[in-house]
């Protein structure tokens, strides 16, 4: 594994910079203005949000009815920052493109046609502006670039497009998406709704005649009953979502990238630290007929592990590892187990990384998190990722 040089990091944050432009200035047009407003969240606290209200154009090319959209949160510095500039950005599709065509001449991965299309017309309807974000390994296909390392391309194969928003932030925002499945299907009209076993009414997985899925989950926050039930996601045009446990952990403070698709698209993405981790607790969650699955999320995990030793930005791996321990009981046995299926250069370099931490948190020698690891160190050969063979602690 190598670092990225210092060029390609230069090109890559002027692309995403220029690609995030772009978006703003096709969803807010120069016509209109930006203003601040009082929202109350579900505690029942005041938050303020930036909102657009613009024009739309007349048949007669005069202004036309007014409208008004949802921009984001305030004190977001990257937004604000737009919101500030937005009369000037400067959006030039060509200079993007020859960026891009840059960045992938020089070794960095980019995704499919189809699943670059597919995210490229998620993206126009404006689901990240929604605050929803690109998941699974189109999420850990833009991380080379946030973490400054080339990572292997073996783990980016992409099956399906997964996107996630939590329910609350979908409740919260004052605004919509358009239909999402028609959004799809005037990429690819061959989209259909892929039933859902236990909802007739909503699905949660679109997908096209080769089988290519795109599918929509949200955070499960309530007991298996009620919380295993598909939910709908206001905000994103109302489609359906499937509730995953942990996913609230994934999604807290999302990072922007940008995909290496014609002339870049601009995603939210869950930070890479706390993919890394995440990735670790779902791949031993996964039933045997998904272990092909736990093999790629424990591998992901693996080479996410040794790019932030790599780059020095260990401290925000373990940080990670940390708040997800300190979240109770059922955590630390996944982690636990976790750690198990680890090889042992990654097992050693997130020990070291949680020592480091260890006076910031308070942790000891002997404290659970670090033991956790340790008795893994100490004890046999890693167990072999496609294995299920139990291993004790």
């Amino acid at each position: 594994m190598k670092r990225l040089s210092a060029a390609e990091g230069i090109l890559f944050a002027e692309l995403a910079g220029r690609a995030f432009d772009a978006e703003f200035d096709q969803q807010f047009p120069l016509n209109g203005q930006f203003s601040k407003e009082k929202r109350p969240t579900r505690e029942g606290e005041d938050k303020e949000y930036w909102y657009y209200q613009g024009y739309r154009k007349a048949s007669d090319g005069e202004r036309g009815a007014r409208y008004r959209k949802y921009v984001g949160p305030a004190g977001d510095a990257d937004l604000e920052k737009r919101i500030e500039h937005f009369k000037t950005l400067k959006v030039d599709a060509r200079e993007r493109s020859r960026m891009v065509s840059q960045l992938k001449a020089m070794g960095n991965p980019a995704p499919g046609p189809l699943e670059g299309g597919i995210v490229k017309a998620l993206a126009e309807e404006g689901i990240f502006q929604m605050r929803a974000l690109l998941v699974g390994s189109l999420a850990y296909l833009t991380y080379g670039s946030l973490i400054g390392a080339k990572l292997p391309r073996a783990q980016m194969m992409a099956q399906d497009v997964d996107c996630a928003q939590e329910r609350g932030i979908s409740i919260s925002i004052d605004d919509k998406t358009g239909n999402l499945l028609e959004a799809l299907q005037r990429y690819d009209a061959s989209f259909r709704p892929v039933p859902h076993l236990s909802d007739r009414v909503n699905s949660t997985t679109y997908a096209n005649d080769q089988n290519f899925r795109v599918d929509f989950i949200t955070s499960h926050r309530a007991s298996d009953e009620v919380g295993d039930r598909v939910t709908t996601l206001p905000s994103l045009g109302g489609v359906g979502a499937a509730p995953l446990r942990h996913l609230d952990y994934l999604t807290k403070d999302p990072v922007r990238a940008v995909l290496l698709h014609e002339s870049g698209v601009s995603v939210r993405v869950p930070q890479p630290a706390r993919y890394t981790v995440h990735k670790m607790i779902v791949s031993g969650m996964r039933h045997e007929s998904g272990r092909e699955k736990a093999d790629k999320d424990m591998r992901q995990a693996h080479d996410l592990i040794l790019a932030h030793d790599l780059t020095r930005r260990g401290y925000d791996l373990a940080e990670a590892w940390a708040e997800a321990w300190e979240r109770g009981p059922r955590w630390r046995e996944e982690l636990a187990k976790a750690v198990m299926r680890l090889e042992p250069d990654a097992l050693d370099i997130l020990h070291r990384q949680v020592t480091v931490i260890g006076n910031d948190y308070g942790f000891h020698a002997d404290a659970e998190p670090l033991r956790a690891i340790g008795d893994s160190l100490a004890g046999a050969d890693p167990l072999p990722l496609s294995s299920s063979r139990p291993r004790p602690l």
